[in-house]
Formats: structure tokens, C-alpha cells, sequence
């Protein structure tokens, strides 16, 4: 019995000594061409399921190389030598790594692969594979085999059969896998579920990206579950504070409000899951409409983004779970509570409405919603599913697309269908995406029924060719792109007009000021890099705009100028100059943000002043965080309060403020609307034409620094509310770099 014990450790120790384990690294893009560094991944994740087929094998997890990669600040281009890759191997208990860079040249591509041997540091082999880039899929293939040659494994027959199956051989679906793997990486995951069914769009039978797509909606769903549980558990007590002087106003819905919230954070999945999607559904729309809580002094900016958040809870369960429940909201779904029905009760009924609605005959009444949605996409107000889930345009009519996938699982062969098709052409000509409108024109005019159809279909796909040819031809492509983004074909006139030529013509630069202004008209949501944005209060229309973007709703930058023009020969007008900027949409007591501060105006700012509103302004504007604000849209007599520290004149002051009217004889309507400010405390901090600025708010303390020096004050311990960015007086300041989280 012993010899046979010691037989069975000297098996297992010669196993584990010959058990070959590899970490396949991310690959560099070596070109300049930076919108190809995504395929790297791409690379990467192929190569890993490939070798994966190989029991000989196995494979270091991808999410295990990240966190190594990041605890030695190895970057994407780190480069691989002996020393370090002994190091990664040995963190990662691995016997080889495989890496290396590719370059995509026109039609062609080169991989250059390296595997290493890590307990030497040595490099086993060193290969140049080059091909056509549309046959990128073999050069992968030939890569995988040379290690498998390099470490001295025999495939057999079926191993080899299952190597050399090809993922896909289509280079754009290869190319939306990979920039969805990229998404997923930097934490955008609604962008990394578009790409990822994009791809599988492109080519049906790409099992990977169907395979990685069903794991990330998981994962997705998971995360959100749990950032939404650490969000609130975080901000429980300011979040429960405001909740339950929202529910006083009606005091019918109080008892049930504090019911369900207790429901819906429950975790799990089962009838726990189907108990919580049910009780998120009746405190969205009940928040939106049926508590009846916004009048008459109800914080109805703090109802809207209770509501909004959660839908957007809502719509992250319910879209793995169609076509079982309706995938987004619609009022229709509200069930009245009944007199004397116990909340659970009322839950679950709740939850057998919500299946009802899928099957006949009231399947019909979710296809309808879904088609008022989709219209809803062409032009989102506050009513728009797009608006409460805090989309940007690309976004919007993706999900546009994402309805109609919807609608044709309802309703296959709907009647309105090519019509819908058509809409959903000219959204993502909208946006310029010019090639995905021209398929779906095209694909329209395939089942066109006459000349006078296949007429209009050429006229469309016409309409195309020419924005295609005014881009390409432009002298100045990201101007003319952004302007025809902002305003659409409207604005071709302006191209043709003003950008033909290098520079833009000078009167080119009041219309694209005018494009970027940002004000309490803004429809749908804006967002400021991925953080989202409200202008609740603002002494004129045009006195915040923002900095350039490639999509109508989404920007990295804001810019506060206030229109020094127009207050001059409008005196008599209330136009005080200040504006609060509300962001993120979270009510929070303790917070960290993060932003930079510019004063130096940009050159097409300049510009755009000499040629319209005169001369710039001669000072720095005031700009400051602002925190526990309440009421943020509400009037007087009910109007906004909160705090806020303020950077400018060489100091920091720490405010309070509260929307007031006060009487003005020299005002048109007798009154001036503007912010009382009382000071509560500062300290000198002076800053320079640009600061790197970081707001802490924890506990009883309130931290900024600012221009390489921090000063603290004494944090007002009643302070729950919304936070966001003010600015303040006759001067010019740029706001970018935004960034929000709990501290």
C-alpha cells in the first residue's frame, strides 16, 4: 500500500513538473494608428480559446494577466524582456508567455509573436506571420500552432480539428469583438453589450462573440447589482433622509414607499429576484407619476432621477429575462395598490402583470409601447426611455435598433416594419454612420414594389453619397463632422459655406458656438465624458457651452462665458451671471470629485467673440463644487438650497446659498432672481491658468486641493442632497476631466 502512495506522489510531482501552463499576453498595436489597439485583445482572446482546446494545456486567466499586468504597471505597450517576463510568469504560475505586436498596413497584417520560457527568461521562438489583413483568421491560427510546435506538444487529430476551427472570417465582426473586449476592460459596459451584438450581427456564426456577449450581460448585471447595493448602502442615510420627506407630501404612499424600497434591495435571484424587479417597477413609476409627490413642494428634479435610476435598475434585469417581462418601462404596467392588500401581495401581482404582458392579447399593448419608444428615439424629451437611461445620441439609436430587434420577436412580419427600418436609416445617417444607412436603404429597395419606391430609395442612398463626399473633401473634417452631428444636414450650407477651405473662414466660428451652447433647453441628457448633466439654473441660455463633441449629447469639456453683449444692450433684463450645473443625478452626503479648471480661453472662442459678441471677457470667472443641494428646479418660494466651496480671487470660500428674489426697480419685471450667498468659511488658494482641482467630502471634513496646495474646512453636517459645479460672475472658465465617486 505504501509503495503504491509513493508511486501516485512521484506520478503526480512528474505531472505537475511536465504540465505546461501559459499566459497569453495582450498584443501591441506597433503602428500609429491608434483605432486599431483594440485588436490586441481581440488577438489575445481568440489565441486563449484556441489553446484552450489543447488539455496539454492550460491557460492563465485573462482577468488574472490584467491585475498582474496592472500590480507591475506594465502598460498595454510594455514591452516583454527576460526579467519580466520571469516576473509575470512567476505571478502568474505560468511556464510560458506568449505576446508580441502586429501592424496593419492597407490590406496587409503582421503578428509578431514571442513566447517566452519563464523559469529561464529565455525566448523560445520569435515568428513574423504576415497575410492579407482579410485573412487575418489564418495568421492567428498559424501563431497558435507554433507554440504548441514550441513547447513540444502532439495534437491529436480532434484537438487539432477543434484548433483550427476559424472564429470568424469577417475582419469587422474581428474588429467589433475586439473594441468590445475593450470596452468591457475600461468599465464601458454598455458599449461593450452594442459592440459585442454588432459583431454577432455581422457574422451569425461567431460563437466567440455570441459566447463572450452572453458572459458580459451576466457579469453586467452582477455589477450593476452590486453598485447599486454599494451605492446605496454608502448614501443610505442622506438618500433615505430625502426619501421619506418626498413620501410626507402624500401620506397615503408613505408606509408603502418604505416597503418596497426594503423589497427592491433585497439581492438573490429566483423569487427574490422576481419580488425586487416587480418592486423597482412600482417605485419607478410611481415616483414619475403615481405618488403624486411633485406637488405642490415636492423636489421634483430629486423624483425625476429616483425615477431614473430606477428604470435604469429596471432595464438591467429585465433585458436578460425577455421576452419573459417587457424590457423597458411604460406606465401601462402600473398596478394600483387595493384597499387592504398586503405590499408583498401587491408585488407579486405586480409580477404576474409584467409576464401577462408578453403573451396574447396583451402582447399587443407591449409591442405598441415599444413602437412609441422607438419614436421616442428620433428626438428624446423627458419622457424618453433614452433620457431616464442617460443615453448619449450613438447610444440612442442603437437602442432604437435594439427595439426593433425586440419588436420583430413580438411580431414577426409586423406591417409597420419597413417603415420602422427606414426611420432607423436615417437616425444613423443622423449620427454619420453613413455606411450602416446606406445598408439598410438598400436593403429596403431589395423589396421595393415600383419605380417611384426604388426611385426614392436611389435618392436616399444619393443623400449619402453627397454628406460622404462633404466630409471627405472638407478642409477641415472634425469641424465639419461635429457641426453636421450637432445640426445635421441643416448645417451643410455652413460646411460648403465656411470649411472648404484651410483655415475656416472667421465667420465660421459664432455658428459653431452657437451649436455647442448648453443650456436648461437641452433635450434628453448631456454628459460630460461619461458623467451625466442638468443646467438647473442659469442667468442666460448662452452662457455655457461646452467644448467639442463627436456626439450631440455627450462632450468632454463645459465652458461658462457669459454673453456680455447681450446684457449690455438688455439692461432692464434679470440675467444674473451664474449657472449651476447638476451631475451625476445621485444624492450623496459624502463624495469625491474630480475635475480640471481652465481660464485661458481657446482659440475658437476668440474667435467666435471677435466676430460676434465683441471684446472677451477681461477676468476669471468664480467656479466652485457645489453639494447638498435640494429643490434644484424648484421656484420661490420653494426654491434651491445648498453649499458650495468656491475657488476664485485667490481664495477658497465655503458657501451657503438659496435661490431669492429680491425687488429691482431697474429690472423690466421689478425683480431680480439670484443666489444669496452666506459665507461660512475660507482660506487663500490661488490658482493658475489651469488647476488640477480634487473635492473630498467625508464625514465632518471638506477637503480641495487645488494648484498643488489643500485647505480643509469644517463640513456642514446637514448636507444631503445633489452636488454638481457652479460658476459665478462676469469671467471665462472651462470645466473637463470630470469625474464622480463615492470617496
Amino acid at each position: 500500500m505504501r509503495r503504491v502512495a509513493v508511486l501516485v506522489l512521484l506520478l503526480t510531482a512528474r505531472a505537475a513538473a511536465a504540465e505546461t501552463r501559459v499566459a497569453v499576453l495582450e498584443f501591441t498595436n506597433a503602428s500609429a494608428e491608434r483605432d486599431n489597439d483594440p485588436l490586441g485583445k481581440g488577438l489575445q482572446s481568440m489565441l486563449t480559446t484556441d489553446l484552450a482546446q489543447v488539455p496539454a494545456i492550460r491557460l492563465v486567466e485573462r482577468q488574472r494577466l490584467r491585475d498582474i499586468q496592472s500590480e507591475i504597471k506594465l502598460g498595454q505597450g510594455g514591452q516583454i524582456d527576460k526579467a519580466t517576463a520571469a516576473r509575470i510568469g512567476k505571478l502568474a504560475g505560468a511556464t510560458h508567455l506568449l505576446g508580441g505586436t502586429f501592424v496593419i498596413a492597407g490590406n496587409r497584417m503582421r503578428i509578431d509573436g514571442r513566447v517566452f520560457a519563464v523559469q529561464s527568461g529565455d525566448v523560445v521562438f520569435a515568428e513574423k506571420i504576415e497575410g492579407e489583413r482579410d485573412a487575418f483568421f489564418e495568421l492567428e491560427k498559424q501563431l497558435a500552432g507554433k507554440l504548441v510546435d514550441s513547447v513540444g506538444i502532439k495534437l491529436q487529430p480532434r484537438e487539432r480539428a477543434a484548433m483550427t476551427r476559424v472564429h470568424t472570417a469577417d475582419f469587422e465582426a474581428f474588429r467589433k469583438y475586439s473594441q468590445g473586449v475593450a470596452a468591457f476592460d475600461d468599465k464601458r459596459y454598455s458599449d461593450a453589450l452594442t459592440l459585442l451584438g454588432e459583431a454577432t450581427k455581422l457574422d451569425k456564426d461567431f460563437r466567440l462573440a455570441a459566447t463572450t456577449l452572453e458572459e458580459y450581460v451576466q457579469l453586467i448585471a452582477k455589477l450593476r447589482e452590486r453598485a447599486d447595493a454599494v451605492d446605496t448602502a454608502s448614501d443610505a442615510a442622506h438618500e433615505r433622509r430625502l426619501l421619506t420627506e418626498q413620501s410626507k407630501q402624500n401620506q397615503k404612499w408613505a408606509a408603502p414607499i418604505e416597503a418596497l424600497w426594503k423589497i427592491a434591495a433585497v439581492t438573490g435571484g429566483g423569487q427574490a429576484q422576481r419580488d425586487r424587479i416587480a418592486a423597482t417597477v412600482l417605485l419607478a413609476l410611481g415616483y414619475r407619476n403615481e405618488f403624486r409627490l411633485q406637488f405642490p413642494r415636492g423636489d421634483r428634479f430629486a423624483l425625476e432621477r429616483f425615477a431614473d435610476d430606477l428604470e435604469r435598475r429596471y432595464v438591467a434585469e429585465a433585458r436578460s429575462l425577455f421576452p419573459r417581462i417587457p424590457p423597458l418601462l411604460d406606465r401601462e404596467l402600473w398596478e394600483d395598490l387595493k384597499q387592504g392588500e398586503p405590499i408583498d401581495a401587491w408585488v407579486r401581482r405586480t409580477w404576474d402583470e409584467l409576464e401577462a404582458y408578453m403573451k396574447p392579447p396583451r402582447v399587443k399593448r407591449t409591442i405598441d409601447s415599444l413602437e412609441r419608444e422607438f419614436g421616442r428615439c428620433d428626438s428624446p424629451d423627458r419622457d424618453a426611455a433614452a433620457t431616464h437611461l442617460l443615453l448619449d445620441r450613438v447610444q440612442t439609436v442603437q437602442l432604437a435598433e435594439q427595439i426593433l430587434d425586440w419588436i420583430d420577436k413580438l411580431d414577426p412580419g409586423g406591417k409597420r416594419r419597413s417603415q420602422q427600418r427606414e426611420a432607423l436609416a436615417e437616425r444613423y445617417r443622423e449620427i454619420l454612420e453613413l455606411g450602416k444607412s446606406t445598408a439598410l436603404w438598400a436593403e429596403a429597395s431589395a423589396a421595393a414594389g415600383g419605380s417611384r419606391d426604388l426611385r426614392r430609395y436611389a435618392n436616399e442612398i444619393e443623400r449619402n453619397r453627397k454628406l460622404l463626399d462633404m466630409l471627405q473633401n472638407s478642409k477641415n473634417r472634425d469641424l465639419a463632422r461635429e457641426t453636421l452631428v450637432l445640426e445635421g444636414e441643416n448645417a451643410g450650407e455652413v460646411v460648403r459655406k465656411f470649411l472648404a477651405s484651410s483655415p475656416p473662414k472667421p465667420e465660421f466660428w459664432p455658428y459653431l458656438s452657437g451649436f455647442r451652447t448648453f443650456s436648461r433647453m437641452q433635450r434628453g441628457t448631456m454628459l460630460i465624458g461619461d458623467v451625466p448633466a442638468w443646467v438647473v439654473r442659469a442667468g442666460h441660455d448662452s452662457d455655457l457651452e461646452t467644448g467639442p463633441r463627436t456626439d450631440k449629447a455627450r462632450a468632454e469639456e463645459l465652458r461658462y462665458l457669459p454673453d456680455l453683449s447681450y446684457r449690455k444692450f438688455n439692461a432692464g433684463f434679470d440675467l444674473t451671471p451664474e449657472v449651476l450645473v447638476i451631475v451625476d443625478g445621485r444624492p450623496r452626503g459624502d463624495i469625491k470629485a474630480q475635475f480640471q479648471i481652465r481660464f485661458a480661453l481657446p482659440g475658437e472662442l476668440s474667435k467666435a467673440l471677435q466676430q460676434s459678441r465683441g471684446d472677451p471677457p477681461r477676468q476669471r470667472a468664480e467656479v466652485g463644487w457645489a453639494f447638498g443641494v435640494q429643490n434644484a428646479i424648484g421656484e420661490v418660494p420653494a426654491a434651491a438650497t445648498g453649499f458650495a466651496v468656491l475657488l476664485g480671487g485667490g481664495k477658497a470660500r465655503l458657501v451657503e446659498f438659496q435661490l431669492v428674489k429680491d425687488k429691482d426697480d431697474a429690472k423690466v419685471n421689478k425683480e431680480s432672481t439670484h443666489f444669496a450667498m452666506k459665507s461660512l468659511e475660507e482660506h487663500p488658494l490661488a490658482l493658475g491658468d489651469t488647476a488640477d482641482v480634487q473635492v473630498l467630502l467625508k464625514g465632518g471634513r471638506l477637503e480641495v486641493r487645488a494648484g498643488g496646495r489643500s485647505v480643509a474646512f469644517k463640513a456642514p453636517a446637514e448636507r444631503g442632497g445633489f452636488h454638481g459645479l457652479m460658476f459665478r460672475e462676469l469671467g471665462y472658465a472651462a470645466v473637463g476631466g470630470l469625474k464622480v465617486a463615492a470617496p
